[in-house]
């Protein structure tokens, strides 16, 4: 197997594409319109793959591809990769974790990966392997966005359309035959957002969702007190990259049709960069991306990390946020940038400075998705003070 980019998956897709002025690249070069014979095989619904037979499947996985419509009546179809427990017996059920992003595409998550044959993202292979998902008993779900990947539909940052494609997400994964019904939200940055998004839509399946470095207000990102930041073209631009990316030659038909959406639909494109330059904060653009004000009274088991010295993803508004939400929260909050929770420095120090983010993010959807009670009494919220020390709180902030 052949790939340009062997770390791609652990960089930080949100702060690579939005740096300084967050413009890309310019697009890959696009596929040839006729699939040239697969290096490897290529899942289906009804044909999952192994590693043994495609090594972007991680170990102790099954990968099948899905497509199922998103929760309005826009027509958009999503599509699913879905990573079973290997050798999971017909009739039995796991409960799932999923992640909703516009970061999935089989080429890359921002741009050409150099991959030779079409596959699941590794986004999160750090997280898979880190918490041993599939051998601890679960599914891990990534559906794209509309307008990435191997979804339809026009670009909506975090607006009505994307809430359409969590919910859908949301309730299809709960109903397959494989699932319990328990469905549990991962991710870090954009689509920790998501994250954000499903609690505030209050679905009876999803029990927990753990999110990383999000952004709690989208018009907070773009404007600063009603400035406009570089982000209100580089975001854009960004995303309108993102969603050209072409597809693989070995793609299913089907992907390779949904996946050039927004180069036959280029009015897409051209909506979605008005929509930054919005510049009022109480228009009804903005007012339905206030996922702080949208959070109120919501209850879903909450997990977060947030760095306070963010150059990317600022906790402006987190603080409504947590205060409008209802349930359970846990948190690591500090001094750090837009990391992960298992991210690691080149020197090889942890970069929020804190042992144990898979076992206890592993932890916390053995109880909300299993019922399993944890067998560490871990804080409410961890805080990092600015000399590197750490200590409990029941609740953030406090004086």
């Amino acid at each position: 197997m052949k790939r340009r980019h062997a770390a791609a998956w652990a960089a930080s897709a949100l702060a690579a594409t939005l740096a300084a002025t967050g413009a890309l690249a310019g697009p890959a070069t696009a596929a040839p319109d006729a699939p040239t014979a697969p290096q490897a095989r290529i899942a289906t619904a009804t044909g999952p793959v192994t590693h043994e037979e495609n090594e972007r499947v991680p170990e102790g996985a099954e990968w099948t591809q899905h497509y199922f419509p998103s929760a309005d009546d826009s027509g958009t179809e999503l599509h699913a990769d879905v990573l079973l427990p290997e050798g999971l017996v017909k009739g039995a059920k796991v409960p799932v974790i999923l992640s909703v992003g516009p970061y999935f595409a089989h080429a890359g998550a921002t741009g050409d990966e150099g991959w030779s044959y079409a596959g699941p993202s590794t986004r999160f292979l750090d997280f898979t392997e880190g918490a041993d998902v599939f051998a601890n008993g679960y599914a891990f779900v990534m559906v794209d966005l509309r307008g990435f990947g191997g979804s339809t539909g026009c670009l909506d940052w975090a607006g009505p359309g994307e809430q359409a494609d969590v919910a859908a997400a949301i309730d299809w994964a709960a109903s397959r035959p494989w699932s319990t019904g328990a469905v549990g939200m991962y991710g870090k940055s954009y689509d920790a957002v998501t994250g954000l998004i499903g609690n505030n839509l209050d679905q009876r399946a999803l029990k927990a969702v753990v999110s990383q470095e999000p952004v709690w207000d989208m018009y907070q990102y773009i404007y600063s007190n009603g400035v406009p930041r570089p982000n209100v073209t580089g975001t854009a631009n960004a995303y309108n990259s993102i969603a050209t990316l072409p597809p693989m030659a070995d793609d299913d038909p089907r992907y390779r049709a949904n996946a050039r959406w927004e180069e036959t639909h280029p009015e897409c494109l051209t909506e979605n960069a008005a929509g930054y330059r919005i510049a009022d904060q109480r228009s009804k653009h903005w007012k339905e991306r206030d996922l702080a004000r949208l959070a109120k009274g919501s209850d879903t088991p909450l997990f977060v990390t947030q760095g306070f010295i963010e150059p990317n993803t600022k906790p402006e508004e987190m603080e409504e946020y947590l205060r409008n939400h209802r349930g359970p929260e846990r948190g690591w909050l500090g001094q750090w940038d837009h990391v992960r929770g298992g991210d690691r420095v080149p020197d090889g120090r942890l970069a929020m400075g804190r042992e144990g983010w898979y076992e206890e993010t592993l932890a916390f959807f053995d109880e909300y998705l299993k019922g399993e009670k944890p067998a560490v009494r871990y804080p409410k919220y961890a805080m990092e003070d600015n000399s590197g020390d750490w200590r409990a709180q029941r609740t953030w902030p406090v004086v």
